[in-house]
């Protein structure tokens, strides 16, 4: 008899707890109902349906157009009671506290918000907090704890320390090592611009020789290409090659080793110090899988002024360098406009133009040229102008080999 009374109390006690939450279930249901409404008086209604309900009242605190009114500092107040675990609840009432000018409540609420939630947004949000109030010391502490976890992308992080102090020891000041975020940093660098900045950085990825560092330093090679400043291009351009991350041979011009894929045994990469092809319209270029070698085509279509082949080349200043290349040419004249044109990076120099003279055989050219004085760098570039009096060339030149070497 006893066994089955309790056993009617247990089966009473399930059906109540199960009348409990079905209740519960109709009530959140509704309150959900309300809430999608989108509006505030709906958000109003979910909160009475469910008093502990704490994402109604964040959501409706949210909604109130005036941020720091005295309802929804309340309704803040009271979904962080009821859910003091929340995180969002906490940030967005320090942010309410600090829109009112007390400071003390902000850091307080900002600082739970940290300990009840150990993830990116909590740190981020008191990093940002501490800059505003020019707490410095207390800035660089969150930042760094900040970047210990970047959730994604580190460039916001960046941003805001570079509006603290940038000189391109950013890296050191977070204490961050991962290849993954120092070249991002030096992306970022580039894509700001401050070139001079990207130095130490480039440097280090350069010394590990790892290839998923290879194309941020590529771009960082052709942006300082891009700003003529060829000595830290090189330097980035010889260390990739010497970790075999370009297929291409380190350049010195104090060995005379100038020239990039002279044999264009390599397709060009329009990259750092190999061939650059920039796209000419009514100009193909095809290289020769076997014998090796790049065609050049004319259809008779092209701009009376282009240069469908160029490459910056590395010198030195004031020394006298000849240009020997093994071509042949098919269905265009001598006279015709057709030239290697040698254009000093800097200092600004006057181009020295080399006709290119037609010959169906195979041949070499040969031309001389002289670098400036404190130039650096050349441009060497196959050019066409149309001559005057002469139709646009229709033909093709095959360039079997260049090459660049110092006379003396």
């Amino acid at each position: 008899m006893r066994h089955r009374v309790l056993r009617v109390l247990a089966a009473l006690s399930f059906l109540a707890l199960m009348a409990v939450s079905a209740i519960w279930a109709v009530r959140f249901e509704q309150a959900d109902a309300s809430s999608e409404q989108g509006t505030i008086e709906g958000l109003r209604q979910a909160s009475r349906i469910v008093p502990d309900g704490a994402e109604y009242r964040l959501r409706l605190a949210l909604s109130i157009g005036d941020e720091v009114s005295a309802e929804s500092l309340a309704l803040l107040r009271q979904a962080a009671a009821l859910s003091p675990a929340d995180a969002r609840i906490w940030v967005e009432l320090g942010l309410r506290y600090e829109s009112l000018h007390n400071y003390s409540e902000a850091e307080k609420c900002l600082l739970r918000a940290a300990e009840v939630d150990r993830q990116y947004f909590p740190r981020w949000t008191l990093a940002n907090y501490y800059l505003r109030q020019e707490d410095m010391a207390s800035f660089w502490r969150w930042a760094r704890s900040s970047a210990e976890m970047i959730p994604g992308d580190p460039v916001p992080l960046f941003n805001l320390c570079g509006r603290v102090t940038e000189d391109g020891n950013l890296m050191d000041r977070l204490a961050l090592h991962s290849a993954e975020l120092r070249s991002a940093y030096l992306a970022y660098l580039i894509e700001a611009g401050k070139l001079e900045l990207g130095a130490r950085v480039a440097n280090g990825l350069v010394s590990e020789g790892s290839a998923t560092t290879a194309p941020v330093l590529m771009d960082y090679c052709d942006r300082l290409l891009a700003g003529s400043r060829v000595e830290e291009a090189l330097s980035v351009w010889n260390g990739l090659s010497r970790h075999g991350l370009i297929p291409f041979a380190g350049l010195g011009p104090a060995r005379a080793v100038v020239l990039t894929n002279g044999d264009f045994s390599k397709e060009p990469t329009s990259r750092g110090f190999d061939w650059r092809t920039p796209a000419v319209e009514g100009v193909s270029l095809l290289r020769d899988q076997a014998a090796g070698g790049l065609r050049v085509i004319f259809s008779g279509e092209q701009p009376e002024n282009c240069s469908p082949l160029a490459q910056t080349v590395p010198v030195e200043g004031g020394g006298r360098y000849a240009l020997e290349v093994s071509y042949r040419t098919s269905g265009i004249q001598n006279n015709a406009g057709l030239s290697w044109r040698v254009v000093p990076l800097l200092p600004a120099q006057t181009s020295q133009e080399l006709p290119i003279v037609a010959s169906e055989n195979q041949t070499w050219g040969h031309f001389q040229f002289m670098a400036p004085q404190a130039c650096r760098a050349v441009q060497l570039a196959l050019a066409y102008r149309r001559s005057l009096g002469t139709m646009r060339i229709e033909g093709y030149l095959v360039l079997n080999e260049v090459r660049l070497r110092r006379m003396d």
